[in-house]
């Protein structure tokens, strides 16, 4: 009956023996390596950010290095570290990519990296998808958040004359606003 029971199998020579998440540290090593020197390259090439942003977000990217070599490590490859080291670590994360997102929006190519170090670095599946979840809803709303105008970037004026009155008065025909538009014209361009 021992023939149908499965045996150990002796480490091989090509694995040492290892588990394949073991083996492929190495692999995400230069995964998270590829992925930081593109944001890196992007970041740094980016047309209409100024300097000054592309320094900052520069600098962004490497704390990120520095917080995933001291910590992120730690918290990827050992399973019993702890929620609150695992939700440490995630949390900073985020808002060293949020500070990057409000210089520009091109950092966003880290979260080829910090994606899949939400799930690595999480015990809990929920807890992973949060952090995912949150990392893809950051750059829009940061997005948002930085291209409204402030209070006193708006000028409330309104053109002392439509910039085409026959254009507008063909839009008024077309949506039914005939009449309304040819006062709001005579009272724009009798002023």
């Amino acid at each position: 009956m021992t023939g149908h029971v499965p045996q150990p199998c002796a480490p091989d020579r090509v694995t040492g023996g290892q588990d394949a998440w073991d083996r492929s540290r190495v692999f995400w090593y230069g995964y998270y390596g590829a992925a930081l020197a593109v944001t890196a390259g992007v970041v740094l090439t980016s047309s209409g950010v100024s300097a000054r942003e592309r320094i900052i977000a520069s600098a962004v990217l490497g704390v990120m290095t520095i917080w995933y070599a001291t910590l992120g490590r730690a918290v990827t490859q050992i399973p019993e570290i702890g929620a609150a080291r695992e939700v440490t670590y995630l949390l900073v994360l985020f808002g060293l990519f949020v500070a990057g997102l409000t210089q520009t929006g091109s950092i966003a190519f880290i979260l080829l990296a910090a994606c899949p170090q939400c799930f690595f670095a999480s015990s809990s599946w929920r807890r992973a998808v949060t952090f995912v979840v949150a990392f893809n809803v950051a750059p829009p709303v940061v997005a948002t958040a930085t291209d409204v105008p402030l209070a006193g970037d708006i000028d409330g004026t309104l053109p002392a004359v439509p910039p085409d009155p026959d254009l507008l008065t063909e839009i008024g025909a077309e949506l039914g606003l005939g009449s309304s538009l040819s006062r709001f014209r005579a009272a724009v361009t009798t002023s």
